[in-house]
């Protein structure tokens, strides 16, 4: 332990596999106040799932806290398929997603599938895999270290386009299945891949 470093110790009976816990560790200055407004614990029937919904202060002008709302998620089985807060689905161990101020977020922390409201990320392979998904001014970048199933509400008239980070061309992105309210689109593994409509 280090003299004068804030510490917190968390002690459970009963194996943490049975009993998974959220914590939320946010750092600020004391002289800007606490940049967080709500912690509420979200209804579930499944013993093995702790979800999380947190909601930012947003009268505190002093943080730049990109999302109005975040839920976190915690399972212990990747394989189980969870519905959470209506329209969250989510097969994986961990998870967050973020959404408001104009953006969304999907982070797949070893799991099969993550889905928030128009967007989702899914294993393409059926193996655990990473993934993440960042919506800003309609731009849309994703992450995945798998190849993974991207699922986004369809443009009229548009088709999607890809660019691997670092590279200037831009590529179709292969189209696998198609509804009237999303279209799931194959995207290769690979960090920071750009997703635009064209």
């Amino acid at each position: 332990m280090i003299p004068g470093c804030p510490t917190l110790a968390v002690r459970r009976h009963g194996e943490a596999w049975n009993r998974p816990f959220v914590s939320v560790i946010w750092p600020y200055y004391e002289t800007e106040g606490d940049p967080l407004n709500r912690i509420t614990s979200l209804e579930s029937t499944d013993s093995d799932l702790v979800a999380l919904a947190i909601t930012p202060d947003r009268d505190n002008d002093q943080y730049e806290i990109p999302y109005g709302r975040y839920t976190v998620l915690n399972a212990t089985d990747p394989t189980k398929a969870h519905k959470v807060a209506g329209d969250i689905g989510f097969r994986g161990i961990y998870g967050v997603t973020g959404e408001g101020r104009g953006r969304s977020l999907l982070y797949l922390g070893r799991g099969y599938a993550l889905r928030s409201g128009r967007y989702g990320l899914e294993s393409a392979n059926g193996e655990l895999m990473t993934a993440s998904l960042v919506v800003e001014d309609g731009r849309l970048t994703v992450s995945c270290d798998a190849d993974a199933l991207l699922y986004a509400p369809p443009v009229a008239g548009k088709r999607i386009e890809l660019r691997a980070r670092g590279s200037d061309t831009w590529q179709a992105a292969q189209v696998v299945d198609r509804t009237s309210d999303a279209v799931c689109y194959r995207i290769p593994e690979g960090i920071d891949t750009a997703v635009r409509n064209k």
